[in-house]
């Protein structure tokens, strides 16, 4: 059964008018955005000692995507595959946001909206890739969940959510094959998944909706 991907907001792109009545070059403003350091190298710049390597065989689009019940998983065992940032998601279209800025996540915490995750790598069964957040605040949803994937670096691992225990509960296999990686790096993922969904200030509009400033 395919997989759905989590909607994304298309934002047109805006072209503010220069100082002398002429609207900047669209060519000029991709080279301002070549210029611009990725999101996961901005990532990296608080965790220096996680390298960024690339893994090997099969090629394929990666999605934001929780594994489902009905998935069997494996995480990358390679910890330049997963990386600690700070996220909002938007409930209503299931978007996610990475949050920079150390004053605004302070602000995003006390406020508790967003949290602290693990974004890892995972591949089902069939060579799709994926990346998902886990949270990192303690409690046993988040705990055992991080277990789970913390076993799936090493087998292939099944997570399915026990509401009665309110946690996850997991089982694991060693029949199924090797598992597929794509020929791409993780600083590639996380540029396709997170490109359109970076926060930087309080000027952006997710942020002045939560404070109530629009």
């Amino acid at each position: 059964m395919p997989k759905k991907q989590f909607a994304t907001e298309e934002i047109e792109p805006v072209f503010e008018p220069s100082s002398n009545g002429q609207e900047p070059s669209p060519v000029a403003e991709e080279v301002v955005r070549s210029n611009r350091k990725s999101i996961l190298e901005r990532l990296r710049e608080e965790q220096p000692y996680m390298e960024d390597v690339e893994a090997n065989k099969a090629e394929t689009a990666v999605s934001w995507q929780k594994p489902t019940p009905l998935d069997w998983f494996r995480a990358h065992p390679d910890p330049a595959y997963r990386v600690q940032a700070y996220l909002i998601t938007v409930r209503r279209s299931r978007s996610s946001y990475i949050v920079f800025g150390e004053e605004l996540q302070h602000t995003l915490r006390r406020r508790k909206q967003g949290k602290d995750v693990t974004i890892y790598t995972w591949v089902d069964r069939y060579g799709e890739v994926c990346l998902w957040g886990v949270g990192l605040a303690p409690t046993e949803w988040n705990t055992s969940l991080r277990r789970a994937f913390v076993r799936a670096q090493e087998v292939w691992v099944r997570a399915v959510s026990n509401t009665t225990l309110q946690r996850y509960q997991f089982e694991e296999s060693t029949k199924i094959g090797t598992p597929l990686w794509p020929e791409v790096s993780f600083d590639t993922m996380v540029t396709e998944v997170f490109e359109d969904h970076v926060i930087e200030s309080t000027d952006h509009e997710l942020i002045q909706a939560l404070l109530g400033e629009a």
